[in-house]
């Protein structure tokens, strides 16, 4: 019996293995091809980060603006994405990252394995090991993965990009502000699964965002941290310390990165309910008044020149 599971084992792993090492060879051959990471020659800057500045902050060639914040992205993730844009489009000279209150909480790493399929071939070694990942788990993700490139790369190889490196602006319609939605927000954002204690920041996303820091020093690009707006029902009830923390930490990366990194926050900068889809996201008519407060302050403050 023992020698007959020792067999099963092996050829489980050994499955695992080839399954694991075909789909290695696949998408590294993928990621050769720049042409999937490639931006249009006019885009100078890039916004990253998470669903905040995916539904708020509307592309603008005319500004060289790019929107490539995705949902649920994490410091840890944006910093792999951004690492492969840059390698691709030299002409990159801003990166404008979601900067919220809640970015460096532990609720960011229980969302890493989530996002398995749409990240995993920009990950190096050192990232791969952060992820919790059983071989089945990983078989799962990867079968969701191949039935998506095929889907995009046959139908369309030149929209493959949208699926090898996810993100845009996202058109949010519907305005469902309340008391109630906003509250279920900030039970996911601050608070543990017992909705009582409170949750610590992460380790593994602070370390990243220093990354993403010096990603962008070595490269000579100017990071600005956007903290986007937020409805009342929502902003008036984070728990105070994480306000005291995140401008603790805003302050020590423009001390420590003078010329470098920059801070623009419009927490408070869109009161009207109408304008938002819920307690943190703004709608579509939201996000055309807000993108026009972003371009005027990127324009005053030199971060970016009208063409």
């Amino acid at each position: 019996m023992n020698i007959f599971l020792r067999k099963i084992s092996l050829f489980f792993l050994s499955a695992v293995f080839f399954v694991l090492s075909f789909h290695y060879l696949i998408y590294s051959a993928l990621l050769s091809n720049e042409d999937y990471f490639k931006i249009e020659n006019g885009m100078s800057t890039v916004v990253l980060g998470d669903s905040h500045t995916e539904t708020s902050i509307r592309d603008d060639a005319t500004l060289g603006l790019k929107n490539l914040s995705f949902r649920g992205e994490s410091v840890f993730l944006t910093y792999y994405k951004l690492r492969r844009l840059i390698e691709v489009n030299q002409q990159i000279e801003n990166v404008v990252l979601a900067f919220s209150f809640y970015t460096l909480n532990e609720f960011r790493d229980e969302q890493l394995n989530r996002t398995f399929k749409d990240y995993f071939w920009l990950l190096d070694a050192e990232g791969l090991q952060h992820l919790n990942y059983t071989a089945r788990n990983a078989i799962l993700m990867l079968r969701e993965a191949d039935s998506q490139l095929f889907k995009w790369g046959v139908s369309n190889v030149k929209e493959t990009i949208y699926f090898l490196l996810t993100g845009g602006y996202r058109k949010m319609d519907v305005s469902n502000v309340s008391e109630e939605t906003s509250q279920e927000r900030l039970w996911g954002h601050y608070f543990k699964k017992d909705k009582k204690n409170l949750q610590d920041q992460s380790v593994l996303q602070k370390a990243y965002l220093e990354k993403i820091v010096l990603l962008c020093e070595k490269n000579n690009i100017k990071i600005t941290f956007i903290n986007t707006p937020l409805h009342k029902t929502y902003s008036s009830n984070i728990p105070k310390n994480y306000l005291s923390d995140y401008y603790a930490d805003v302050d020590n990366y423009i001390a420590r990165y003078p010329g470098l990194v920059s801070h623009l926050d419009f927490m408070n900068s869109i009161v009207q309910d109408t304008y938002f889809h819920d307690g943190d996201h703004l709608n579509s008519t939201g996000s055309v008044v807000f993108t026009e407060i972003l371009h005027k302050r990127l324009l005053e403050l030199n971060i970016i020149k009208d063409s």
